[in-house]
């Protein structure tokens, strides 16, 4: 976490500089968003109106978002994020086997990589600064639901000299596919830290 909190500062410092970095933004005098960038990014509904494919639509989500522009429909018949109704990636079902090459019918060879991380705002703010969508397993009532992570609000924090130690993150942007669900909302990061039961990052590489 050393490494993450070091390149996080260092990536931080330098678009406060410069403003090179296209994926933050500042809002207020001591408040910053960073978010993917929304060129990249296609919402999508779960396929055929069924939750059991919330999964499958996130990772749709997150492979258009990375490069790889497959249907949803083609996500689900390769057996990528499949799970029961009310399960999150937290079951493994799906995330499991999203770790590995893609199929071939797929037609771009790609290896696709996701991790289960801790729940921590500057893990979120790297990947996010480096234009990559978080999956999250969020408890509602007595169900789990995946979700995207698109955006974080967050303050710079200084320590008594002045300099900048870190972030303390404000609020959270969520992207859901469910049915009824609204596409987009925002949590504060104490509402989204006492829901989230999961984080996974996800990035993919082509051969």
């Amino acid at each position: 976490m050393r490494i993450v909190v070091t390149t996080l500062l260092l990536a931080f410092s330098s678009t406060l500089c410069f403003s090179q970095n296209p994926n933050i933004s500042k809002i207020g005098e001591n408040d910053y968003r960073v978010r993917i960038l929304p060129d990249n990014f296609h919402y999508e509904r779960v396929s055929h109106g069924n939750d059991s494919y919330a999964q499958a639509a996130c990772f749709t989500m997150l492979l258009n978002n990375l490069g790889l522009n497959v249907p949803q429909d083609d996500v689900i018949r390769s057996g990528f994020g499949i799970a029961a109704t009310g399960t999150a990636p937290s079951d493994q079902q799906g995330v499991a086997g999203f770790n590995g090459p893609t199929p071939l019918q797929w037609g771009r060879p790609a290896h696709v990589y996701s991790d289960m991380v801790s729940i921590d705002e500057e893990l979120i703010f790297s990947e996010l600064l480096n234009n990559r969508p978080l999956l999250a397993g969020l408890r509602v009532g007595s169900f789990e639901k995946p979700v995207l992570i698109t955006a974080l609000t967050f303050s710079v924090k200084y320590n008594e000299k002045g300099e900048k130690v870190g972030i303390i993150p404000n609020t959270v942007t969520i992207v859901n596919p469910a049915m009824g669900a609204a596409s987009t909302s925002t949590q504060n990061w104490t509402q989204f830290t006492t829901a989230a039961s999961v984080l996974y990052t996800v990035k993919i590489s082509f051969k």
